[in-house]
């Protein structure tokens, strides 16, 4: 188990060039290393926009802070505050966000959808949260400060290397949301 600090995460600007992204965790692509396989990143939406197109991408987004966003993802509309779960969409799609209410801050997880698959679920710890994941690679993202086998960890900081099945105890002393997400493999 390892523990990436918020403080330590790399900041990339969008592909579109709106604005700038915190990675959390990214697998780059061994054949071309300019692109990954898969990436977990936290992006802040300081105005309304298109989003980035990644085509041949699986992508995840969950609000963590600001009153959310209106989406229109190829003509549907759809809103996304800080109670709703993740909402999934192809990369491909077109994207146009519409601020609710100010700056909003999301958590993005992305996976080159002939490679990896992707879970993100969000859930409420109000004390005691017994987390166990599924994937080959799991990560605890956190977006209020906890504690983790004894050790005290701050909100963005994630945990890292969780083996399949095994389950973590998150006890936090004030409520807030965690992530799980479980990145594995496609089937060949």
């Amino acid at each position: 188990m390892r523990i990436i600090r918020a403080a330590d995460h790399r900041v990339v600007p969008w592909k579109n060039g709106g604005g700038l992204t915190r990675e959390v965790m990214v697998e780059p692509d061994p054949a071309n290393p300019t692109q990954f396989l898969w990436r977990i990143s936290i992006a802040t939406v300081a105005e309304a926009g298109p989003f980035s197109r990644f085509p041949g991408i699986d992508r995840s987004i969950a609000v963590l802070d600001g009153a959310g966003m209106r989406l229109d993802v190829d003509g549907e509309l759809m809103v996304l505050t800080p109670d709703d779960a993740p909402f999934r969409f192809p990369g491909e799609a077109v994207v146009r966000s519409e601020l609710l209410a100010g700056e909003t801050t999301d958590l993005n997880v992305m996976t080159r959808r002939d490679a990896f698959s992707h879970r993100m679920t969000r859930m409420r710890c109000d004390g005691l949260v017994v987390v166990q994941g599924a994937g080959d690679t799991n990560v605890l993202l956190l977006n209020g400060p906890v504690t983790v086998v004894g050790a005290p960890l701050h909100r963005f900081d994630a945990l890292v290397a969780l083996s399949r099945g095994e389950k973590i105890r998150v006890q936090a002393n004030h409520s807030c949301d965690i992530f799980l997400i479980e990145i594995e493999p496609v089937a060949t």
